[in-house]
């Protein structure tokens, strides 16, 4: 079951828990350089949170998954990549 982590009208992040594994959603309403700012802490926020779990996404959009740390492990053709994020 999905659950809504954080959302505001230019940013929603939400997750779903599959054992030791979360999956994170970010979904972009409207991005800008003050999008980011606002909700960097927030991210921040959420990978203290789920620091014991490994963090994934499958996204479209690998380049905006590496402006907030997360790497590449694997590719699923057509642009889609498997991100592992980063976690201090």
């Amino acid at each position: 079951m999905k659950k809504t982590f954080y959302a505001d009208d230019d940013f929603i992040f939400s997750y779903e828990e599959e054992g030791d594994v979360i999956l994170l959603h970010c979904v972009v309403g409207k991005w800008s350089l003050g999008v980011y700012k606002r909700t960097l802490p927030i991210f921040n926020t959420f990978l203290n949170k789920f620091k014991e779990y490994k963090i994934i996404s499958i996204s479209p959009n690998p380049k905006f998954c590496e402006l907030f740390g997360a790497y590449e492990i694997d590719d699923l053709g057509n642009g889609i990549k498997v991100m592992k994020w980063a976690q201090g």
